[in-house]
């Protein structure tokens, strides 16, 4: 579930850091606070885009390893209805031929309620990004 709300974009916030940008760093050189607070505010700055650029790789366990696999390749195979075009499902006719196709018969039933799971990980996603806006 974790690996679909990365797909669709969810990224855990990270609640301990105050996020400085070049916009606070004028107001405080501006405001006259001291050099070392400001040195202190930029390396907060750095640490917190470097992070960012690290978060842009998840771990998967091996368990999950062939799910997620059949995810990425299914991903072509949702759904849109509405106006704006919202994802509301997976096209279980499409998906369940790539299942049987490509994934061996011992592990479809697993790998399809996985998909499932992602499927509703995704769409709770998708709300969620949706009521930030």
């Amino acid at each position: 579930m974790e690996a679909a709300r990365w797909w669709a974009g969810v990224r855990p916030p990270d609640p301990s850091r105050f996020e400085v940008d070049e916009d606070i760093l004028q107001a405080m050189q501006e405001y006259g606070a001291p050099p070392d607070e400001i040195a202190q505010a930029r390396a907060a700055m750095v640490d917190r885009l470097q992070a960012h650029e690290a978060q842009q790789t998840f771990a998967v366990h091996a368990d999950n390893w062939l799910s997620v696999q059949a995810f990425v390749a299914v991903q072509t195979q949702w759904v849109y209805a509405g106006m704006n075009g919202q994802r509301c499902a997976m096209a279980y006719d499409c998906v369940l031929a790539w299942v049987d196709h490509f994934v061996p018969r011992r592990d479809r039933r697993q790998v399809f309620t996985d998909l499932q799971l992602m499927e509703r990980a995704v769409l709770a996603a998708d709300r969620e990004l949706i009521s930030q806006t």
